[in-house]
């Protein structure tokens, strides 16, 4: 009986830590596709702006 116990403990610790592993690579990418879409925003702000001041400047040249 104890070492059918030890044995569900065992398997029990196991998927555990499967699933432990599973939600820190979850973790793990959805922290790295956040930072990239932060970056390219926050690279792409200047030249959205530059763009804006173009239209703008052709704007006033017509």
């Amino acid at each position: 009986m104890a070492k059918t116990d030890i044995h569900q403990q065992k398997l029990y610790r196991e998927q555990l830590i499967a699933e432990a592993s599973k939600i820190r690579f979850l973790a793990i990418s959805t922290i790295a596709l956040s930072t990239v879409s932060l970056a390219t925003v926050i690279l792409a702000i200047p030249f959205l702006f530059l763009k804006v001041q173009s239209t703008k400047s052709e704007a006033k040249v017509i």
